[in-house]
């Protein structure tokens, strides 16, 4: 039996949310929605129909025996899990940056040249939350998986390239989305059940063990707790570096 996941989304954002839990579906594997905030756009609302019209219970924080957690959105719901004294197996997340300390500037995004540290969405929504999870122990949660800003805005993740198949053609037609959207959740999600085994297909992404680093509300990543200038107080983690 595959294992079942919960994924935190914001569904009053725009749809690459609702297209990483319509991709999970896809595959079997989702549980519960965690919905961070509850939705309040017409948008979000007739996602959040969608969803339950599938049959996918959704609520507003994570439940009682969830042992693994796909993240599309602030860590608020994680963070709270733990400190009630819960423990997850795995975390993956669409956040972070690894950036010209360590990415060679050949395999570097021309809007990330020379970057080291940039601002990222997903972790500066509560950036409390996301400090306190990147700090919790392997007994909290055992494993973290960080897909980042610097693969995610590659042209390669979109519906012209990564995603190019009929089930993202239908999706296309359905909801009318940019051919040239990242599909920045999508692949977090991919990743993570290539990861973890729950489905056969490859990984498209290459990973390395690094530790993120904040300095002013800004991240980055580096090999081991200490280079240079910059200390980290965050947990190694499993974190994508560069495409297969």
């Amino acid at each position: 039996m595959k294992p079942k996941i919960t994924y935190i989304a914001d569904l009053d954002q725009d749809i690459d949310d609702f297209l990483a839990i319509l991709y999970l579906i896809k595959y079997d594997v989702l549980e519960f929605v965690v919905c961070d905030p509850w939705p309040i756009t017409d948008e979000g609302k007739a996602r959040l129909e969608k969803i339950a019209h599938m049959s996918i219970h959704c609520f507003n924080k994570i439940q009682l025996g969830t042992r693994i957690v796909f993240c599309g959105g602030a860590l608020t719901s994680v963070a709270k899990f733990i400190e009630n004294g819960n423990t997850l197996d795995a975390l993956v997340m669409n956040g972070g940056f690894v950036g010209s300390n360590y990415i060679p500037q050949m395999e570097q995004l021309p809007k990330f040249y020379g970057k080291e540290l940039i601002r990222t969405y997903n972790f500066n929504l509560d950036i409390d939350s996301t400090k306190a999870v990147l700090s919790a122990s392997k007994d909290k949660i055992d494993e973290i998986i960080l897909v980042g800003k610097h693969l995610c805005h590659n042209e390669k993740n979109t519906i012209k390239d990564l995603w190019s198949s009929k089930f993202f053609e239908e999706l296309q037609k359905e909801y009318k989305f940019d051919s040239g959207k990242r599909l920045h959740d999508v692949l977090a999600c991919h990743e993570g059940l290539s990861l973890l085994n729950i489905i056969p297909d490859k990984s498209y992404c290459e990973y390395d063990y690094l530790h993120p680093i904040n300095v002013d509300d800004k991240w980055g990543s580096i090999r081991g707790t200490y280079n240079k200038e910059n200390v980290s107080i965050f947990r190694e983690c499993t974190v994508a570096v560069r495409w297969l």
